[in-house]
């Protein structure tokens, strides 16, 4: 199943939502209570909760165990998701499982049916001992030490993961968010740290629902570093996050932005969550978890922001996000400085257009911050290709030509300089290579007209 996350604005507040258009119903009751509940959750008996809990392996020496919370039950003010923009209401839950670092808690309603002990344990083994990145660090080890520590308004250490039913809207599921407003006093606030999460749509203890309280987390903390920062890039920070715990579990997100990758990165509303994802990833690997914590701590906003971080690691946003738009088609971490590639992660393909290189003249539009990707096939006959490219928008415009041949061997990548309008230039070809793409970039917001040829 695929799905989104989705960053939403409304009554002056500003909040992070996962969520999925269309999906179909997942059972996540796998680890129902046995046969002697009631149909009804409100008449569950306290035996068989304890028979549930018995089948959890908790450690019965040292700190209390996982399953033994001693926090008192809340009501917590959260969002009513089947009305648009969210209403404000409530839900009382009791604290299921603990750790030094998290409490999780769970309203009755669900309890027992969505989410068992075993689920409970998993998440908070998960939160605070270990990741499928590292079996000695939790989500909150790996997510602090990259985005700095959590906020702390109301003097309780633990982060509250609050799992409920979240309804629909129109079709559409969400499985979390942060709200910003629980870190402030006000009437619907909570005055936490806190991320609401879905606790009935996908299993809890399985890597998807477990990425998203990465995801989400981040937000958190992005909160008390930054809480103004564009969305784009909180969101990539969050993805970035996912994939800091081992987490690649936005596999439907990066398909369907590779599938059509005319899409803006930078946006100061919806955000793109496949290119946010590959976008996070991408800064993970060349300018390291360091370099995270500077854009996260950093007060300038978007790119302004970005190039203030970037500074002392000597790039800027302007070429980190061309390298990115090469390196989305490419993915080949051998050429160069590995610019142009993901070592640790292997995305799908991007989407290409194909013309002929007979010289004429063919029309394209491209989104603000956003790559065309124009597929040439070649001949064996030509030696230089002869490059062309009109636009009105030249100036906001950049251009690579990557040249390679489909049996194999070392691409060659060049740069094309457009300084007017028209733009020509005669490229030679090496030996061999028997097809030319010209990566096509929007180096700023809006939206772009362009006519291309290529004659061989």
């Amino acid at each position: 199943m695929n799905s989104t996350h989705h960053t939403l604005r409304f009554l002056g507040l500003a909040c992070t939502l996962a969520w999925v258009a269309s999906c179909g119903s997942d059972d996540g009751n796998e680890d129902a209570a046995d046969d002697t509940m009631d149909d009804a959750l409100d008449d569950v008996t306290d035996d068989a909760l304890d028979d549930v809990e018995e089948d959890v392996d908790v450690e019965p020496d040292g700190p209390p165990g996982i399953l033994d919370c001693d926090l008192e039950d809340r009501t917590f003010w959260t969002w009513d998701l089947a009305v648009m923009p969210p209403s404000d209401t409530q839900v009382t839950a009791s604290c299921r499982g603990w750790g030094e670092h998290v409490a999780v808690y769970v309203p009755d309603d669900i309890w027992l049916t969505s989410i068992s002990g075993d689920d409970v344990v998993t998440i908070v083994e998960t939160f605070e001992d270990a990741t499928p990145a590292d079996d000695a660090r939790g989500i909150y080890d790996i997510t602090t030490a990259a985005f700095g520590e959590p906020p702390d308004v109301d003097g309780e250490p633990r982060i509250v993961l609050l799992y409920m039913e979240m309804g629909s809207f129109m079709g559409t599921e969400f499985d979390g968010f942060f709200r910003a407003q629980d870190e402030a006093a006000g009437s619907y606030s909570n005055l936490t740290e806190m991320v609401h999460l879905n606790g009935v749509r996908l299993p809890t203890g399985q890597p998807y629902m477990l990425s998203i309280v990465a995801h989400e987390f981040q937000h958190l903390l992005h909160y008390r570093a930054d809480p103004d920062e564009h969305p784009w890039i909180n969101e990539s920070m969050s993805e970035a996050a996912m994939a800091l715990c081992g987490y690649y579990t936005d596999e439907g997100n990066v398909g369907a932005f590779a599938a059509s990758p005319d899409v803006s990165l930078v946006t100061i509303d919806r955000v793109d969550y496949g290119a946010s994802f590959l976008f996070g990833v991408y800064l993970i690997e060349q300018l390291g978890e360091a370099f995270l914590l500077d854009l996260v701590s950093e007060s300038a906003n978007g790119i302004t922001g970005f190039d203030s971080a970037s500074s002392s690691y000597s790039v800027d946003f302007l070429t980190v996000f061309s390298d990115w738009t090469i390196a989305n088609f490419m993915d080949d971490p051998a050429l160069d400085a590995g610019q142009w590639g993901y070592a640790d992660y292997d995305p799908p393909s991007m989407a290409d257009t194909t013309s002929a290189p007979d010289g004429v003249l063919r029309s394209g539009t491209l989104n603000g911050w956003a790559a065309d990707y124009l597929h040439y096939p070649l001949s064996t006959t030509g030696t230089d290709l002869v490059v062309h490219i009109e636009s009105t928008d030249w100036a906001s415009l950049g251009a690579t030509l990557i040249t390679r041949s489909t049996s194999g061997g070392t691409p060659t990548l060049t740069p094309i300089s457009i300084l007017a309008s028209p733009t020509e230039e005669t490229i030679t070809v090496p030996d061999g290579d028997d097809e030319a793409i010209l990566v096509l970039t929007a180096l700023a917001e809006g939206s772009f007209s362009y006519e291309h040829s290529a004659l061989w």
